[in-house]
């Protein structure tokens, strides 16, 4: 695998991971919007605004304060596996 595809891969997967939920999750935080009133319901339409904005623009959710964790799986004979550390970071 060439370096430039595999950082191209890391940048899109990174990308996706702070800019899209899963369909479940929408659904949940919309179907608990439902259900809420005052501050609660605000809250709510204002991460889901902020979960629609992200994805429409491919920007990161203002809600994503989390640290980037990478579990690599790779065989010893990967062809950039003593850069890959270097190449994610």
């Amino acid at each position: 695998m060439e370096e430039q595809a595999l950082i191209e891969g890391l940048v899109e997967a990174i990308r996706a991971a702070a800019t899209e939920l899963p369909v479940d999750v929408t659904e949940a935080l919309t179907a608990a919007r439902t259900r809420e009133r005052g501050v609660g319901a605000v809250q709510l339409d204002a991460i889901l605004e902020n979960v629609e904005a992200a994805s429409a623009s491919s920007v990161p959710m203002c809600q994503d304060t989390g640290i980037q964790t990478f579990v690599v799986r790779a065989g010893e004979n990967f062809p950039l596996l003593g850069r890959l550390r270097t190449l994610i970071e």
